[in-house]
C-alpha cells in the first residue's frame, strides 16, 4: 500500500507536532506493509526517524502559495491516497485525499487572518478539501461535531484520532539538569505554568486579570510562567501586566522543543490552561504525562481530553478560575488524585495507536476503490 504523506509543516509547532508524531508512530509500525511517500523540504529531511523506511520526495512549494496549488501534482507519485495534514489542500490535486482538520479557526475567527479577502479563500479552500476528501481526521469528537454543524460534513465521512505527546517528552529524573535550567532561564523552583502560542482565544489577558487577584489577595504566592510565546507576540500581555502592576511575577519563555520541555514542566506546580477554544488541548496531555496537576477551562473538546484528571472552570468566570487555581495548588489530597489520574490517563494516548488508527483509514480508502 503506497501513501504519500505531506510533511511540509514539520517544523510547526501545531501541525508540525502532529506531522512529527504521526511519523513517530508510524517509525513504530515495521510490521505493516505499507510505503510511505514523504513530500516535503530538504532541510526536513533530518526530522524523519531513521527507523522509519519511506522515499522522501522534495516539494519546493510554499505553504499557502499560489505555487502549490498549480504544480502540487506533478510531485505526487502514484499512491492510494496523498494524507494532508491540514485543510489547506492544492486545489489541483486530483488523487484520492485523506485531510486533517485540528480545529475551525480560520472558519469561526476570520479575525485571525491577515485580510477578509484571506478569510474568504481560506472558507472556500475548507469547503473544497471536505468535499474533495476520501475521508476526514479530526483530532477530537468535539471538532467532528463542529464539521457537521456548520460545514454539514458527513458523519460517516469522519474519523476521530486523538493526538498524543511523543516519547521524547518523559519526566526528569536528573535533578541537576532541572536547576541548571532554571538558572539559565531566570526560573525559581515552583511556579504556575500555561504553555501554548498567544491567539485571542487562548485567553491569557483573562489569566493574567485572575492571576492579579490571586496574588493580591495571597491566596497564590507563585509565579506565573508562559512557554510558547515569541517575543514579537506577546505585546498585549505586557500591556496588560504593566496595566494590573503585576510585572515580576509573570516571566515568558518562548518557544521548547523535545525533550527540554520536561524541564520547564518539572518546575511546574500546576497548569492552568484557560482557553475557550481548542481543538485538542495538547498541554493537556504533557501535564498528565509529566505528572502536574491541572486547572483548565471546562470549554470541549478539554474535558473529553483530561478527563476526571483536571479541575475545571468557567473561562469567563474570575472567581471561580481562581478558586480553581487555589484548590489545585493547595490541596495536597487533590493533587495526588489528579496527579495519579492524570498519569493513567495519559497512558490511554499514544502516537503508535494514532498512527495505527490513520493506517486503518488508508486501507478503509483502499478497499473501497479497488486498489
Amino acid at each position: 500500500m503506497n501513501i504519500a504523506l505531506d510533511i511540509r509543516m514539520i517544523n510547526y509547532s501545531g501541525i508540525g507536532t502532529y506531522v512529527r508524531g504521526l511519523l513517530e508512530g508510524f517509525s513504530a509500525l515495521a510490521d505493516e506493509d505499507v510505503s510511505l511517500y514523504l513530500l516535503g523540504n530538504e532541510p526536513q529531511v533530518p526530522r524523519v526517524p531513521s527507523k522509519l523506511c519511506c522515499e522522501y520526495r522534495c516539494l519546493s512549494l510554499p505553504i499557502y502559495s499560489f505555487r502549490e496549488h498549480l504544480f502540487y501534482p506533478r510531485t505526487v507519485p502514484q499512491v492510494v491516497c496523498l494524507h494532508h495534514p491540514h485543510y489547506h489542500c492544492p486545489v489541483s490535486y486530483r488523487g484520492r485525499l485523506v485531510v486533517t482538520i485540528h480545529d475551525l479557526n480560520h472558519f469561526l475567527f476570520p479575525e485571525y487572518l491577515p485580510t477578509h479577502l484571506h478569510h474568504i479563500v481560506a472558507k472556500w479552500i475548507l469547503k473544497r478539501s471536505i468535499r474533495r476528501a476520501s475521508r476526514i481526521i479530526t483530532v477530537s469528537e468535539y471538532i467532528k461535531g463542529q464539521l457537521v454543524e456548520y460545514l454539514h460534513t458527513e458523519a460517516e465521512k469522519i474519523d476521530v484520532i486523538p493526538n498524543a505527546v511523543s516519547e521524547e517528552l518523559r519526566p526528569c529524573d536528573d535533578q541537576e539538569r532541572v536547576v541548571q535550567f532554571q538558572k539559565k532561564h531566570q526560573l525559581p523552583a515552583q511556579y504556575l505554568l500555561t504553555v501554548g502560542i498567544n491567539k485571542p482565544h487562548k485567553n491569557y489577558e483573562f489569566l493574567l486579570r485572575v492571576m492579579a487577584h490571586c496574588w493580591q489577595s495571597k491566596a497564590v504566592e507563585l509565579p506565573l510562567v508562559f512557554c510558547g510565546i515569541s517575543e514579537r507576540s506577546r505585546a498585549n500581555l505586557v500591556a496588560t501586566i504593566e496595566s494590573l502592576n503585576i510585572g515580576p511575577r509573570v516571566i515568558f519563555l518562548p518557544y521548547v522543543a523535545h525533550p527540554e520541555l520536561a524541564l520547564v514542566y518539572a518546575g511546574a506546580t500546576a497548569l492552568v490552561f484557560p482557553s475557550l477554544y481548542e481543538g485538542f488541548g495538547l498541554p493537556l496531555l504533557e501535564a498528565m504525562k509529566m505528572g502536574v496537576p491541572i486547572a483548565a477551562s471546562k470549554r470541549p473538546p478539554m474535558p473529553e481530553v483530561a478527563g476526571d484528571a483536571a479541575v475545571w472552570f468557567d473561562p469567563t468566570d474570575m472567581d471561580e478560575a481562581g478558586a480553581a487555581i487555589q484548590r489545585v495548588v493547595g490541596d495536597q489530597t487533590l493533587r495526588m488524585s489528579l496527579i495519579k489520574q492524570g498519569r493513567e490517563r495519559a497512558q490511554t494516548f499514544s502516537w503508535e495507536k494514532s498512527a495505527r488508527a490513520t493506517l486503518d483509514v488508508y486501507k478503509h480508502i483502499q478497499n473501497t476503490s479497488g486498489v
